[in-house]
């Protein structure tokens, strides 16, 4: 049984591996190859901690988004 939970574990650290590169794959696309290390850490953070840090009555709604862009 400890067999069987280790590689379920295992597998999910890798899938959240794969994502995370995935991500990092998406975000350094051919414009964004300058783009610092620091800069990229920061974003990355954000991206995958969102849902964590912003609380549904923090986010803007549609209309809100829109006026922005």
């Amino acid at each position: 049984m400890a067999a069987v939970a280790q590689r379920a574990k295992s597998r999910e650290a890798e899938s959240e591996v794969e994502r995370l590169f995935s991500t990092i794959k998406c975000m350094l696309g051919y414009l964004r190859k300058r783009m610092s290390a620091e800069t990229l850490e920061t974003i990355l953070f954000l991206k995958m901690n969102w849902n964590l840090l912003a609380r549904e009555d923090d986010v803007p709604d549609k209309e809100e988004q829109d006026s922005f862009e």
